[in-house]
């Protein structure tokens, strides 16, 4: 299929009355620590129904109906423990403007009140530390709207869907979008600049694809964080070694008439020294209810 660039001004919208899709995400994590790969794969099925106001807003409802989790390292009731914790966020209702910038999140009070009775149902059966610091923070954290809005636009969750790259995609190219992550290294957080590298229109398929890349925004880097962790982690480093993003490069795909991400991608490469590389994968699929397990 021929790839041209679209030689007039290009605005990235969302543009319809409803709109029904079924997505599939997945996250695949490999880290390889002192030579020893670890690998951690998510599955995430959801459904959307998106409709659009007179007055140019969109309001969404999202349902995940089926999550899976695959890690060697983590014993089956770990497994259970971070997919009750998802279960929290099975039912979204989330408004956002034409460019899918997200301004509320309806539901805040049943998603408070969902994560007391998940933390009370699982402070039964799990104890320690790490449990009792996560089960506080569930119990404050749905009633800091900013924070949920935040916690939806990661890329683990509905970033993709959700893109920065709405609006006049020349302009676009000129602006830098701040990401932070805290799986590139446990325990550590890192901040990217993202920025639009290109744009196509792909006339036959009816979609206009967008790729981007980032940068270490080394202003946010805190050395001393990715020196703990690999001190906890008897992880060996050299004073001269720095953190490199090796990769960091996605895509994603607006259609033309109605706006809707048809499918997006985001690879990740990210190391400090020779004995720590993390790879990621995020990819996003919309697909018809004959796919859905």
């Amino acid at each position: 299929m021929e790839l041209k660039l679209y030689p007039e001004l290009v605005e990235l919208a969302l543009n319809f009355s409803e709109r029904n899709q079924f997505y599939v995400l997945r996250i695949d994590e490999r880290a390889v620590l002192n030579d020893v790969l670890h690998r951690n794969e998510k599955l995430s099925y959801f459904h959307a129904t998106i409709q659009g106001s007179p007055y140019g807003d969109f309001r969404y409802h999202i349902e995940f109906f089926d999550r899976s989790l695959k890690n060697r390292d983590w014993s089956a009731s770990e497994k259970e423990f971070l997919l009750q914790i998802d279960q929290i966020q099975d039912e979204l209702w989330i408004n956002t403007t034409r460019f899918a910038e997200v301004l509320e999140i309806e539901n805040l009070k049943s998603l408070d009140s969902r994560a007391r009775q998940i933390v009370n149902k699982l402070a039964k059966n799990y104890i320690g530390e790490t449990a009792a610091r996560t089960f506080n923070h569930l119990k404050i954290f749905y009633r800091q709207p900013q924070w949920v809005i935040t916690d939806i636009n990661r890329y683990e969750q509905l970033g993709l869907l959700f893109s920065k790259f709405y609006g006049n995609i020349l302009e676009e190219v000129n602006k830098k979008h701040l990401v932070r992550f805290i799986n590139l290294m446990p325990n550590t957080l890192i901040q990217v600049q993202e920025s639009v590298q290109s744009f196509r229109v792909q006339y036959e398929a009816g979609c206009t694809e967008v790729l981007f890349k980032g940068i270490l925004d080394a202003a946010f880097l805190q050395r001393a964080q990715l020196e703990r962790q690999m001190k906890a982690t008897a992880l060996a480093f050299e004073p001269t070694d720095q953190p490199l993003l090796d990769q960091y490069t996605g895509n994603i795909w607006y259609h033309n008439q109605t706006g809707m991400v048809q499918k997006a991608a985001l690879q990740i490469q990210f190391s400090f020294g020779k004995n720590y590389q993390k790879q990621i994968v995020y990819t996003l699929d919309a697909i018809c209810a004959d796919e859905v397990p």
